[in-house]
């Protein structure tokens, strides 16, 4: 891809042309001209704004830092080259959203691309995304340190280690962590699902076993009950047919002694009567005193025979009450037997409840279901298993990668760090983090750049980003924001050659003052 001209209201620029050539372009200009702003309209021309982003107390959001001073609206076109095809981009402001609005077309005939797309536009034109074009092609001085991050790891891992752009690696890992997340993922996963079933389960199988030893008491103690209040009911009903013999007995012994007190009225009558004859016939006193004793005499033995002939009769039909049948034992007894009645009541209240909560929390197939569950999260654990031990050979293979990795792009990157400082430095080693270590000619030790000049380190890194660059992105303009304001002229001078070198593959722009340009 090349880049043909550029027109921008963005900024500083308003309606600005810029147009560029193949190889190297050095865009010569003084403080506030408006460099970092076109470096700013590349990427968003190519990657859009980032409307999201929000301005902090360190950091206007590229939406503000860049609305056109002037008021109008922020738009953008690009001219440029691309698979030998004369395309134009272009963005404009829509609403509320700065270059919201994107097209693509054929310059010369105004046919769209539909391959390009807002969202895919850079990735398919440069191959990478934003955050690697940033950390390799795209070259600002306050960001020359290369700062690692996940997509620049899987591109230069794929691309350096295998030459593999499909990734594989990482598109194995992923669905890899993407299964174990399924199996396990906080509690989201099937075996935190299944553990928490298989929990239930249990816990409704403890309680069922709870509530069955509850009901065979209840049934006991219900029975016990029913047997004590039978055997309360007997005693009661026997106390009760005692009491009915007493009764009447007690009634036949009145009748006895109503009828005595008649005879001996009637006994009196006569005494009477024959004392008032004796009164009115005294010569005849004698023989009534004597028919008026015998009278009386006959009553008293009539009478007397009557109450003994009655009380055996009654005796014969009942024996004496035991002790504990008295009146306050037969009270207690009717007490425990209203006392027994009511808990027998409760038992039986009790029981449906617990029958009712058994047919609730009841499963016919509980202990087959536990089994299902059990043998389900075994083969889950498994898998969980076989996931990790895939995991860890996959990491293990990474950091062979790695080891291999390291060297070549270290290689490239003395290449041109030697070329920077006049062969002043033979040695430069690169971890996977990206991190550096140099050793000048005539040193034996490694050292990081913190020991060297802010120069040195800024050369440093530009060699390093330039191999990256040429590793992943061989065909991407290199874009540089004053990245040689630091170099000495000597080393500017060295890095004004490399870069012309550069441009013999791909398109440089370097932006620059005058003082830093260089030959």
């Amino acid at each position: 891809m090349r880049i043909l001209s550029m027109t921008a209201t963005f900024g500083k620029l308003e309606h600005r042309t810029l147009t560029l050539k193949p190889g190297l372009n050095v865009i010569d200009a003084p403080n506030e001209w408006g460099k970092s702003t076109w470096c700013a309209f590349v990427l968003a021309m190519l990657y859009g704004l980032d409307t999201r982003a929000r301005t902090t107390g360190r950091a206007l959001a590229e939406k503000e830092k860049y609305r056109p001073w002037s008021g109008s609206p922020m738009e953008g076109r690009m001219d440029l080259v691309w698979q030998d095809r004369n395309i134009t981009l272009q963005r404009r402001t829509t609403g509320r959203v700065p270059l919201g609005d994107f097209r693509a077309y054929e310059t010369d005939t105004g046919l769209p691309v539909p391959e390009l797309t807002a969202e895919n536009c850079a990735l398919v034109l440069l191959g990478v995304e934003r955050s690697v074009y940033q950390r390799t092609g795209f070259i600002r001085l306050e960001e020359l340190p290369v700062a690692q991050d996940e997509a620049l790891r899987r591109r230069l891992n794929a691309l350096v280690t295998t030459g593999d752009e499909s990734q594989a690696g990482d598109l194995l890992e992923t669905k890899l962590r993407d299964l174990k997340n399924r199996c396990r993922h906080n509690h989201t996963g099937l075996i935190p699902q299944a553990e928490r079933e298989l929990a239930a389960c249990t816990e409704k199988q403890a309680q069922i076993a709870q509530l069955c030893r509850r009901q065979a008491q209840l049934e006991q103690q219900f029975s016990d009950c029913e047997a004590q209040t039978e055997a309360l009911e007997a005693r009661c009903q026997a106390q009760a047919l005692r009491e009915a013999a007493q009764q009447q007995a007690h009634r036949q012994e009145e009748t006895l002694t109503a009828s005595s007190f008649r005879l001996w009225l009637g006994l009196g009558i006569l005494a009477a009567a024959a004392m008032i004859l004796l009164f009115i016939l005294r010569p005849r006193v004698w023989p009534a005193i004597g028919l008026g004793m015998l009278l009386l005499t006959l009553g008293a033995s009539l009478a007397l025979h009557g109450k003994s002939a009655q009380k055996p009769a009654a005796d014969q039909n009942q024996s004496p009450p035991p002790a504990d049948d008295l009146p306050d034992g037969d009270t207690q007894a009717k007490i425990l037997l209203t006392q027994a009645r009511q808990r027998q009541q409760q038992l039986q209240l009790a029981l449906g409840q617990c029958q009712g909560q058994l047919q609730a929390l009841g499963e016919a197939n509980l202990d087959a279901r536990i089994a299902a569950l059990e043998q389900r999260l075994g083969k889950l654990r498994q898998t969980e298993a076989a996931l990790d031990l895939a995991l860890k050979t996959l990491d293990t293979a990474r950091q062979a990668l790695q080891r291999r990795f390291s060297p070549k792009l270290s290689q490239l990157a003395l290449t041109l760090f030697s070329q920077l400082t006049g062969n002043r430095y033979e040695a430069l080693a690169l971890d996977e983090s990206l991190s550096l270590t140099i050793r000048a000619r005539g040193e034996t030790t490694m050292s990081t750049p913190l020991w060297h000049s802010s120069g040195t380190t800024d050369q440093l890194y530009l060699a390093l980003r330039l191999a990256a660059a040429q590793t992943l992105i061989p065909a991407a303009p290199l874009v540089l924001d004053d990245a040689l304001a630091r170099f000495d002229p000597d080393r500017r001078e060295n890095a004004m050659a490399v870069l012309r070198q550069c441009g013999e593959n791909t398109q440089v722009i370097l932006f620059t003052s005058g003082a830093h340009a260089g030959p």
